[in-house]
């Protein structure tokens, strides 16, 4: 039989806080026994009172701003027990370490527990000497019969809390499809407890998902700002040579700091650690498939000092609370602005200057666009598409403060940020351009192509319209149609030919160039032929600026 480690025993009877002549501020009576703080972060104490009062509560907390507080502090207060549902397994196995080193008796119960420990966490928390616990659990566990039975078990007897969801943005970015427990929460809304969702970013739209799913009743929403003025943010272009741009920037401007790099596959994560150790950086790599123990010993190379740089998928993250990450470098663009801001949000949290950095190129959307195929749900699927858009349209900007573009993504209003991006820090006079004619000689050009090609790239494309020697353009005899060549002395300049891919990529964002994946999840590719709606561009009544 397995033996059960101390860690997961409840503490002593003397451990349990007791409240009995604590007669006013409760709140801060918690706090300074239990944290040791003695005042609290904005939005914590108007949070707490609304769990108190027993409201449903939406709490949206940036990144680093004590959410493990927002519900300890009701959860001792009102005793009984407190279920949180978190979606990632080392996130509840941490928060549960973390309260117990401050003597809560918390509990995890997830997949990768024994049976025997599965056995022994039930039993715990029915022991009848236990006044006040807090469960962990993933989305899938707590609708199991176990769990149901033991939250049954509590709210008979009048005993149970609240139930919270932690990082509640997932049931509108992972619920359809891709974990559809997620969609089942509101089956506990029956229990008639108070159900409380905390997370550190959600749009107007993400905010309705949760309401409705988890069945919330009129709930309190407690927002604080999104500004993070520590953060500098920049966008650069990323190079062909894009792993040895990485050791650059780490090498000439991040010297022996802790850093992320975020990467999309997680092959990437794998293959750029080892660049990174071999021109010298100490690295580690974390993504999806890694097991558990991997998992465990490369985070805590890096949480300690033995590595400087992790490389990471979108897995790692929630949760971490290191303080001192100096940078965060994304190798690809994110799926979404949510997922960007809550990655870049990891830096800095020690409020001492940190850097963004994201390597933008329009290829890596080829990876975003073959899982976002991969979805059933069509409506799901066009909000999945639009939302990368958006993530697009945010790289391509050269001329707006990227943390006023970011907080009103989340419909908060803000001032330009006037030193903490490039953009602002950057005196330079950037023009736009009307290329409306441009644009209708570009699809003139693609329906021509499409004639007699199927697979059409953008690559491809871009050397049909400057009129390309190569051997492919040759070989399929696309220097024998009408439109080859047709962009070369149009865009003649400096740097034209990106500027037309720019506008190429604008069309593919505005519909007038339809996309489809192509390749492996592994190996991605795009083709493209001409969209809908091409007489809104005859008409001029959609103006295209680049």
């Amino acid at each position: 039989m397995h033996a059960i480690p101390s860690s997961k025993v409840l503490p002593a009877p003397e451990h349990f806080l007791n409240l009995d002549n604590i007669d006013k501020e409760l709140e801060k009576y918690v706090l300074k026994k239990v944290f040791g703080y003695d005042l609290f972060r904005p939005g914590q104490m108007e949070a707490i009172c609304s769990i108190l009062d027993g409201n449903d509560t939406i709490i949206l907390i940036p990144t680093g701003g004590g959410k493990i507080l927002i519900y300890t502090i009701p959860a001792i207060i009102k005793r009984g027990l407190t279920i949180i549902i978190d979606p990632l397994k080392f996130i509840m196995e941490e928060q549960t370490d973390k309260l117990r080193r401050k003597h809560v008796p918390a509990f995890y119960f997830n997949s990768s527990l024994t049976e025997v420990e599965m056995e022994f966490t039930i039993n715990s928390l029915s022991a009848k000497d236990v006044p006040y616990a807090i469960l962990f659990t993933s989305p899938e566990c707590v609708m199991s019969p176990r769990i149901q039975a033991l939250i049954k078990k509590w709210n008979d007897s009048g005993q149970l809390n609240f139930i919270a969801v932690d990082e509640a943005h997932c049931i509108d970015v992972r619920g359809v499809g891709f974990r559809p427990d997620f969609l089942k929460f509101g089956l506990l809304k029956q229990l008639n407890v108070p159900v409380i969702a905390l997370t550190g970013t959600a749009t107007i739209r993400t905010q309705q998902v949760v309401v409705e799913t988890l069945k919330m009743n009129k709930p309190k929403v407690v927002k604080v700002t999104s500004t993070r003025l520590n953060l500098f943010i920049e966008v650069i272009p990323k190079a062909t040579k894009s792993k040895e741009q990485v050791v650059s920037l780490i090498n000439n401007t991040f010297k022996d700091q802790k850093g992320i790099v975020y990467c999309l596959r997680r092959s990437d994560s794998v293959h750029l650690a080892q660049v990174l150790k071999t021109a010298g950086i100490n690295s580690i790599f974390v993504h999806g498939d890694l097991p558990d123990s991997d998992r465990q010993k490369h985070k805590e190379a890096w949480e300690d000092g033995r590595a400087q740089v992790m490389c990471a998928t979108k897995s790692f993250g929630m949760g971490v609370d290191q303080k001192d990450v100096r940078f965060i470098i994304h190798y690809s663009f994110p799926e979404t602005i949510e997922d960007y801001y809550q990655e870049i949000g990891r830096a800095g949290r020690d409020g001492l200057d940190s850097k963004c950095i994201l390597l933008f190129m329009h290829e890596d959307r080829s990876f975003h666009l073959n899982n976002i195929m991969r979805i059933e749900d069509k409506v799901h699927q066009q909000y999945k598409y639009e939302s990368m858009n958006k993530m697009v349209e945010y790289c391509e900007n050269v001329e707006k403060c990227w943390h006023q573009l970011l907080l009103s993504h989340f419909q908060e209003n803000a001032v330009d940020c006037e030193h903490s991006c490039d953009v602002c820090a950057t005196v330079t006079d950037v023009m736009s351009k009307e290329y409306n004619t441009e644009a209708l000689a570009l699809i003139q050009a693609l329906l021509s192509l499409s004639k007699i090609q199927a697979n059409i790239t953008v690559k491809l494309f871009t050397q049909f319209l400057f009129g390309s020697t190569a051997n492919t353009v040759k070989s399929l005899a696309l220097d024998q149609l009408g439109g080859y060549g047709c962009m070369k002395q149009t865009f003649s300049q400096k740097g034209g030919r990106k500027i037309c891919q720019r506008l190429i990529y604008k069309l593919i964002l505005l519909g007038f160039i339809k996309e489809r994946p192509t390749g492996t999840q592994e190996r991605p590719g795009i083709t493209i032929c001409v969209g809908e709606n091409i007489g809104k561009l005859r008409e001029s009544s959609i103006l295209i600026v680049c």
